[in-house]
């Protein structure tokens, strides 16, 4: 923990959380968080490991102590508070807008497979998770209740937390139907009511037909009373029999309470004691077994020894660095592969002709290094069909240009790229502790109104930008949305994966860059960048 506070206040917690260190890191001025961490993992009775983060000097030496918790197969989970940026900087282009701190340390915890916590109460209960049974295998959860009210309440979470809640199968009604009353509901979550309440041997055959079904982990809500409360041994009857249908039955399972209060001590010694996590507070509890089955599918994915390494290139050279123009963006990117629509830069009275050349319609743009954003400025006009037309946007843009300092600007005549499905905005920005950082996210003027964007560390592979990719709500457009045509996804991987081949050949200048909008066709017609900006560190 980075808070000393903090770090004492969670050796007092009364939730049963098997602590094995506590370590306050202070100012870390010898040591810091990944090297403890490193220390840790070589403890073979530590197997998961809890942050409270501030926030990180060293990124780059945390990313390789974690990823050597990766591999290890020690999972991480994270509470990061503040939101403060880190630094100042020039920024220009949308990217350095969109990629905050926040999104970078967000970023990291997913490149390393770190779970984030949102709470202290979440933090504790995901590490029980960890700690007591490993993450469950996948995102089905079976529900035993006895409350039509816990039901509901649980089958909302569970969606809000993305697990599924697979229905019972004929074999189980038909079981279940013949042990119970009619009017009880066989669905899941299962309501199993207080018609068998206190009969252990009815109960342990009632879970275990549930734990027969089509689930990864198993769940029981239990709310105990105060100890001298009459009848309640009930309670007791109910969690022995659940933990007794679990020892012949490969499931994962948790006993779940609606109020961190209401799951005694002895309660939770016995469920660390059967390897069943003892679960305080329902929302911390699903929160906490959804995270540990992303946890478990993510590692699948991740690849520790590329998730240590940042592309973290060392400080530029002095002075807010020069800004390319569209022409010589695209240029550059082109080399690396990146698709550009064909046009030529030209003065403002060889438009039209050039417009002739490369057949209508075009587009025609200011070209001048201090025109970084062209369509604020009215340097833009886009499907243009004849050559009036052109001729007309010329005079206009070359009018905008003459107000700008130093050399006259050029236009640039391009090919309108037509027929897109979707516009997207691939970009790159450079931030003092985490290296170069790529955005992907839905493009176009109101690119930072959307909010749709994923931050990713550099180097990222392939597999890391499709999944990117395919979390972005726009992602649903690229499949082919309302019966429109899907977009050419391996064109946008392939212009991804060009952008960040350029970061890397420029690591050691490139402050950043923007592509936006990168123009996305329908399958098999490519992707195309329609307009470009990258700011290179000098004069």
């Amino acid at each position: 923990s980075q808070s000393g506070n903090i770090s004492l206040n969670l050796t007092m917690e009364e939730r049963s959380l098997p602590i094995a260190y506590v370590i306050s890191v202070g100012n870390q001025g010898c040591l810091g968080v990944g090297d403890y961490i490193e220390a840790l993992i070589e403890d073979p009775r530590v197997n998961a490991i809890g942050l409270y983060l501030e926030g990180l000097g060293d990124v780059a030496g945390f990313a390789r102590a974690a990823a050597a918790a990766l591999a290890k197969g020690v999972p991480i989970v994270a509470l990061k508070s503040g939101t403060s940026e880190i630094g100042s900087r020039i920024a220009l282009s949308h990217t350095s807008s969109l990629a905050g701190t926040d999104s970078l340390y967000q970023a990291l915890f997913d490149r390393l497979g770190i779970v984030r916590a949102a709470t202290l109460a979440g933090l504790l209960e995901t590490l029980k998770v960890f700690a007591v049974s490993g993450p469950p295998p996948g995102p089905r959860l079976g529900v035993l209740c006895c409350s039509g009210g816990e039901s509901a309440l649980m089958a909302d979470l569970a969606a809000r937390h993305r697990l599924d809640l697979p229905d019972l199968t004929e074999a189980q009604r038909g079981k279940l139907g013949g042990q119970l009353p009619d009017f009880v509901t066989l669905s899941n979550p299962f309501d199993y009511n207080t018609s068998i309440w206190g009969d252990g041997p009815a109960l342990e055959r009632c879970f275990g037909m549930m734990m027969e079904g089509d689930f990864d982990t198993v769940a029981l809500l239990l709310d105990y009373p105060r100890p001298e409360v009459p009848g309640r041994q009930g309670w007791q009857v109910a969690f022995e029999a659940f933990l007794a249908a679990g020892r012949t039955r490969d499931k994962h399972l948790a006993v779940i309470s609606t109020l961190p209060e209401l799951l005694p001590e002895e309660v939770r010694l016995h469920g660390l004691a059967e390897g069943v996590p003892p679960l305080q507070g329902l929302e911390d509890a699903v929160a906490a077994l959804a995270a540990a089955t992303r946890h478990g599918a993510a590692v699948a994915r991740i690849d520790a020894e590329q998730a240590g390494r940042l592309l973290v290139a060392g400080t530029p050279a002095a002075g807010e660095g020069g800004v390319l123009d569209e022409q010589g963006s695209k240029a550059r990117l082109a080399a690396h592969g990146l698709r550009v629509p064909e046009g030529r830069a030209v003065a403002p009275g060889e438009a039209a002709a050039a417009a002739r050349d490369l057949g209508f319609p075009v587009a025609v743009k200011g070209l001048h290094p201090a025109l970084a954003h062209k369509t604020e400025a009215g340097a833009v006009a886009l499907n243009l069909r004849d050559e009036a037309a052109v001729e007309a946007a010329a005079s206009r843009i070359a009018g905008v240009l003459d107000g700008l300092p130093g050399e006259p600007g050029r236009l640039l005549v391009e090919r309108m790229v037509e027929g897109a499905v979707a516009e997207l905005i691939v970009g790159v920005k450079r931030d003092p502790q985490f290296g170069l950082v790529l955005v992907i996210g839905a493009g176009g003027i109101a690119v930072e109104l959307s909010g749709d964007s994923r931050t990713l560390l550099l180097p990222a592979g392939r597999a890391a930008c499709a999944e990117a990719l395919d979390s972005l709500r726009i992602a649903r457009v690229l499949a082919g949305f309302r019966g429109r045509p899907a977009g050419d996804r391996e064109a946008v991987l392939d212009a991804i994966e060009s952008v960040a081949a350029f970061a890397e050949a420029e690591r050691e200048q490139l402050m950043e860059l923007d592509v936006n909008p990168l123009m996305v066709l329908p399958e098999g017609r490519g992707a195309v960048a329609a307009d470009a900006l990258v700011r290179l560190a000098g004069p």
